[in-house]
């Protein structure tokens, strides 16, 4: 049901990796930092992009945004990408991935994006499983 991969690189690399938000539930009004390859409003790909949104819903499953007049907005190619908020101590960590969005797509206002929810517990242990110091 969620669509939850995870890459194992060859080597080491020298970035900091960003742990999974356990501490603290995710919840609708929570800001999320989003970040993306995808089509831009310019129509350029390839570029990493960032932006905000406002978490409209939480589900166990997943995590919706409504695009509206603020934030920023997911759109093709951006699939995967991280969803990140804070937890209780103020430390940036994960909380999703982008996932897919309206069925039109068409990446304007008024499209609902959707972000896998990482603390859903089995999406959690699965991770866990594989990486397991990422909590």
């Amino acid at each position: 049901f969620n669509d939850v991969g995870i890459v194992t690189l060859p080597a080491t690399v020298a970035v900091a990796p960003l742990p999974l938000i356990q501490s603290r539930a995710t919840a609708a009004g929570d800001v999320i930092d989003i970040f993306g390859y995808g089509l831009t409003e310019l129509g350029t790909v390839g570029n990493l992009e960032s932006g905000q949104m406002q978490l409209s819903d939480v589900s166990d499953t997943h995590l919706f945004a409504l695009f509206g007049s603020d934030g920023s907005n997911t759109c093709f190619g951006d699939s995967g990408g991280p969803a990140l908020a804070r937890n209780a101590a103020g430390q940036v960590g994960i909380v999703g991935t982008t996932s897919t969005g309206s069925p039109e797509r068409v990446c304007r206002r008024g499209d609902v994006s959707l972000f896998i929810n990482l603390q859903e517990p089995s999406v959690a242990a699965f991770i866990g499983s594989i990486a397991p110091n990422v909590g």
